[in-house]
């Protein structure tokens, strides 16, 4: 069965109510309802790729595009600075 990604980002959100912030992998590992994996297999294989594209939902309020995974390559730059 293949999770969405709007269930995976809902999941952050309500880990991120529960602690008054952002989850971290650690977070999730031990109280999210979906596996670090998942959200490495869909937006990226950087924790902070599943952050940005969370970030960019919240922002957009729009469900994400199923079949595109977040482009974790656009934040190599913003990493140096």
């Amino acid at each position: 069965m293949t999770v969405s990604s709007e269930t995976l980002l809902r999941d952050l959100e309500r880990l991120e109510a529960s602690l008054g912030r952002f989850p971290t992998a650690n977070d999730v590992i031990r109280d999210g309802h979906h596996s670090v994996n998942t959200y490495y297999k869909r937006f990226g294989h950087q924790w902070r790729t599943v952050e940005q594209a969370y970030d960019d939902w919240t922002a957009s309020g729009e469900s994400p595009v199923e079949a595109t995974r977040f482009d974790w390559r656009s934040l190599e730059g913003a990493a140096k600075d």
